[in-house]
């Protein structure tokens, strides 16, 4: 969607009839004068959004989201990418995005002062992914083009040490594992796990001779292995003990 005042808007003047859930896969928003979107719901998911040169971004208003794999490049002329306009946010992940050459705030917050930790600018679990021809397993932020003091030693695509963004009034979220690089040079992967179990009962066998009695016990140990990967070879190890 290009042009005009305002892209996208899903939002009712009834908060007894504001949307229950929301989302939203896959939109474009670029040169809107106003909101390139807006969104009032009370879950609202977002993801492979591109939010591009709007004078606002993305004006969200939900005590409860996600934004996942999204773009915000060159909004906000002095005013934001994405601002979260609910006043109470009960939970809210902002993790794999990229927020480029906006000329305001990239995230701005305006609710509760104090409720600003239920925001988080990172995934909540460990995420597989391919950075610089790795597979890699680590928690997973956001690329921030403000964030000029990333270094990234250990090429993991995460920076060293965490990114602090200012959302309004000298407030700030922290984003523990900001992106090296921005979004194309990651892929995430699936992971499979293996899990491979054989049991056997151990056999006795017993001769008796006129002058010895012999006895051979074979046992069969059971190996469980998981795999995070799927090119792991798994293997059944067998001891064989001979008295």
């Amino acid at each position: 969607m290009k042009g005009g005042n305002n892209g996208i808007i899903i939002e009712s003047e009834d908060p007894e009839r504001m949307p229950h859930r929301v989302i939203i896969n896959g939109t474009v928003a670029e040169n809107f004068k106003v909101n390139g979107m807006s969104i009032n719901g009370e879950f609202v998911t977002l993801t492979n959004l591109k939010i591009f040169n709007n004078t606002y971004g993305l004006n969200l208003k939900s005590p409860i989201f996600n934004i996942t794999n999204s773009s915000f490049i060159k909004n906000g002329a002095k005013t934001y990418a994405l601002s979260i306009a609910s006043l109470k946010v009960i939970r809210g992940l902002i993790y794999l995005n990229e927020f480029i050459d906006n000329n305001g705030f990239d995230i701005t917050y305006i609710g509760t002062a104090g409720t600003e930790k239920n925001i988080k600018l990172n995934s909540e679990t460990k995420l597989s992914y391919v950075y610089a021809s790795k597979i890699l397993i680590n928690y997973l932020g956001n690329y921030w083009s403000k964030n000029i003091a990333c270094r990234d030693m250990d090429n993991n695509g995460i920076c060293d040490t965490p990114y602090n963004t200012t959302i309004i009034y000298g407030r700030t979220l922290t984003d523990y594992y900001p992106l090296a690089r921005p979004l194309n040079y990651y892929k995430l992967t699936t992971i499979t796990t293996f899990i491979t179990t054989t049991t056997t009962t151990a056999t006795t066998i017993t001769t008796t001779l006129p002058t010895t009695t012999t006895t051979t016990v074979i046992t069969t140990t059971t190996t469980v292995t998981t795999s995070t990967y799927d090119y792991t070879m798994l293997g059944i190890v067998a001891i064989i003990l001979i008295l």
